[in-house]
């Protein structure tokens, strides 16, 4: 599956990058990628019978931004997401 140019400059290619693909069939299909590259990746797919699968997928890619391979987001204390310290059980309370 070739990349198309404009994704491709906006993302670091060389470094690893992640692949998810879903199988659109109405049969349980194994999708799995065999290659990937600064191009693109390579699917191949078989039925639980083990003969090829010629469904289609949809497919997401998760690469770093060109640029910024090593910018990580700050860490952020949000004090709404933190719980309360639970008191311990009374005895005869749950």
């Amino acid at each position: 599956m070739p990349f198309e140019p404009i994704f491709a400059q906006t993302v670091n290619l060389g470094e690893e990058y992640h692949v998810f693909v879903t199988p659109l069939s109405q049969e349980p299909v194994w999708l799995y990628i065999t290659a990937k590259t600064a191009d693109g990746f390579t699917v191949r797919g078989v039925t639980l019978d083990g003969l090829p699968a010629t469904c289609s997928f949809e497919w997401r890619v998760m690469a770093r931004r060109l640029g910024y391979e090593n910018v990580r987001l700050a860490t952020v204390q949000d004090p709404t997401l933190v719980r309360p310290p639970t008191s311990p059980a009374r005895e005869g309370q749950p």
